[in-house]
């Protein structure tokens, strides 16, 4: 087996038990009416994506790389957020989720412009992303700014996660489309935009961007299920950021 279908097949069973985790550690935050154990469990989680993962990153340098090392200060920013945003001034939380939002494209370009792109990459940094949708939708919700419905965008990446065990077929990456990318980046926007906007603002904003969520993630689950054309038994594996 190809040393990068191997790295696949282990990126995505991380993938999966950290579904499970964020899931499971969304429900005790909820008990508890605080997001504190998101910050824990993301952090033991991505831990241990890094301790799993090292033949995938080392090669680029001892920290990873510039693109890895930017991914991971987006990571840093959200388990502080995670941690101790209900202590912070509305503010100061956005301006801190806008700054880890804008920094988003930047592991990207340090990626191509190193050339340091990788599978290893890519799941990092999406899964940041998906990290960024459940710790600002679960404060939200815990700071009565929106209905705890919001949590359940927070938890799409990690329920489609889990469902392409049954359903997806087995030599297929998961796919990265340009719709699903801007719609992401739309969702997080929305959910910088809570601490700032009014309730009537808001509301009907987030709900309008909820749709466009739901929507992109039907669209990507057919295109899974889709059966392809042409090559059958051999998928590969785009490279993405680092």
């Amino acid at each position: 087996m190809p040393a990068s279908v191997r790295l696949r097949i282990h990126i995505e069973r991380w993938s999966r038990g950290h579904a499970g985790a964020m899931l499971l550690a969304t429900g005790v935050a909820w008990l508890l009416g605080q997001a504190l154990p998101l910050a824990l469990t993301g952090l033991v989680s991505f831990a241990l994506f890094f301790l799993l993962n090292r033949p995938a990153w080392q090669p680029l340098s001892w920290w990873g790389g510039p693109a890895n090392l930017v991914t991971g200060l987006r990571l840093g920013g959200l388990l502080l957020i995670a941690g101790w945003g209900q202590q912070w001034h509305p503010w100061t939380l956005a301006a801190v989720a806008l700054v880890i939002l804008i920094t988003d494209g930047l592991d990207g370009y340090l990626a191509r412009r190193f050339q340091t792109q990788s599978l290893f990459g890519e799941y990092f940094d999406k899964e940041t992303d998906a990290f960024f949708v459940l710790v600002m939708s679960t404060q939200l919700a815990l700071q009565g700014r929106i209905g705890f419905w919001v949590i359940g965008l927070g938890l799409l990446r990690y329920v489609y996660v889990l469902l392409l065990i049954y359903f997806k077929p087995p030599t297929r990456k998961e796919g990265r489309s340009y719709f699903g990318q801007v719609v992401a980046v739309l969702l997080m926007l929305s959910l910088i935009l809570g601490w700032v906007l009014p309730a009537a603002w808001y509301l009907p904003l987030q709900i309008g961007v909820a749709a466009l969520v739901v929507y992109s993630f039907g669209r990507s689950f057919a295109a899974m299920r889709r059966p392809r054309t042409g090559t059958k038994t051999s998928h590969p594996i785009p490279s993405g950021k680092s």
